[in-house]
């Protein structure tokens, strides 16, 4: 019933409990002028909480409502005050979840993989959403469907749990309410994967790219069966001039690989590799920065509709990637058979589940593997 001052009296005059489970704290819960208040009363004993609601209750019940409506305004006041300093601009996003990293099993190159997805989620929002919680499922959803146009299907699950992730690790320290991604659901992979490209399309391409660095990239990409996050963050400390080797642990394998991928360098790729100037660790410092935000996939996708390849189609409804820069992985297994190489030392080149059950293998006939790639056309 309610009291005179309108309060409402539950259980012992004074409000109720509220059992939070065993061994925790029971939870006092009142209501004041029609509002709902909640406390907790630091008691596991039911007792000692009775006698702790009462406590928290009293100003409530006592002829001093205009003390209690004064201190309800000083925390309005103070949430008010204080809602600023928990808001989580977009372009913060990443740094705030890289916290959270840090007490987890990811490993630097898995977490390059995840500062580039975030990055350009970043870059896209920042003229959408100022605040990561004005981020809402509308406009979420038109993010992944101009995602989904540009990159695979895999890479598109990976960044969408990716992006849910994020949202619960942070949820409680900046008041995510809106969760922007649970909806989504994971596409299900065409049955056709990307298209082997013809060395005068490839040709064609790398003669267009605007700079030495993208010319780099492709090359790589062409001669070496790397993916775009191998090809872009390759550092100089994995390239073996002297023995003419890239010696690489692909992002995706290195926690299960023993030993690097020894890769032989093709005569094109020595040429431009050796053009390159060593102002960073990384083989194109540019290649890097733009993986890393988020561009460099972009990047590929528009210097291959330049030129007038199609590089999507609509299936069931779903945008499908035909040919992008993995299509260059496609491309350099399709080359290295054709060049002679065994299928075994192509799997142990590309890295693929079995690598290394094959690199004794490798070792035994790096020569052949090396004769292989040389023999590959020059269309750099």
């Amino acid at each position: 019933m309610k009291g005179k001052n309108s309060m409402t009296r539950r259980g012992n005059g004074f409000g109720s409990l509220i059992n939070k489970g065993e061994g925790k704290n029971w939870l006092a819960r009142w209501v004041y002028k029609g509002q709902v208040f909640y406390r907790s009363t630091g008691e596991v004993d039911k007792k000692k909480a009775l006698k702790k609601l009462e406590v928290i209750t009293r100003p409530y019940r006592e002829k001093r409502a205009i003390d209690v409506e004064r201190n309800l305004l000083l925390r309005i006041q103070s949430m008010q005050e204080c809602c600023p300093k928990t808001q989580l601009p977009v372009a913060s996003i990443w740094n705030e979840f890289a916290k959270k990293l840090k007490h987890d099993d990811v490993t630097a190159g898995t977490a390059n993989i995840y500062e580039g997805a975030v990055n350009h989620l970043m870059n896209w929002m920042k003229d959408k959403a100022k605040n990561a919680r004005d981020i809402t499922s509308k406009i979420a959803e038109e993010y992944l469907d101009e995602l989904a146009s540009s990159i695979g299907t895999n890479t598109y699950n990976t960044r969408l749990v990716l992006f849910k992730r994020i949202w619960k690790a942070l949820k409680d320290d900046f008041s995510l309410v809106d969760d922007a991604w649970e909806k989504f659901n994971k596409k299900k992979a065409a049955k056709s994967s990307r298209r082997t490209m013809q060395n005068i399309e490839i040709a064609d391409v790398i003669s267009k790219a605007e700079s030495k660095d993208m010319r780099l990239l492709l090359t790589i990409g062409l001669y070496t069966g790397l993916r775009i996050s191998d090809c872009s963050l390759l550092k100089w400390s994995e390239v073996d001039f002297e023995q003419k080797l890239l010696k690489v642990r692909p992002i995706k394998t290195r926690k299960h690989m023993s030993a690097p991928i020894e890769i032989p360098i093709h005569p094109a790729l020595m040429k431009l590799l050796k053009e390159m100037p060593h102002t960073s660790e990384y083989v194109s410092e540019q290649n890097a920065n733009d993986y890393m935000h988020g561009h460099a996939s972009g990047k590929v996708v528009e210097l291959f509709k330049s030129c007038g390849i199609v590089t999507s189609e609509k299936v069931d409804g779903k945008t499908k990637i035909i040919c992008g820069f993995h299509s260059l992985r496609h491309t350099f297994v399709s080359n290295a058979i054709n060049s002679g190489m065994s299928p075994l030392l192509v799997q142990r080149i590309v890295g693929h589940s079995s690598v290394d059950m094959t690199s004794a293998y490798f070792h035994d006939n790096a020569a052949k593997a090396a004769e292989g790639i040389n023999a590959m056309p020059d269309v750099a």
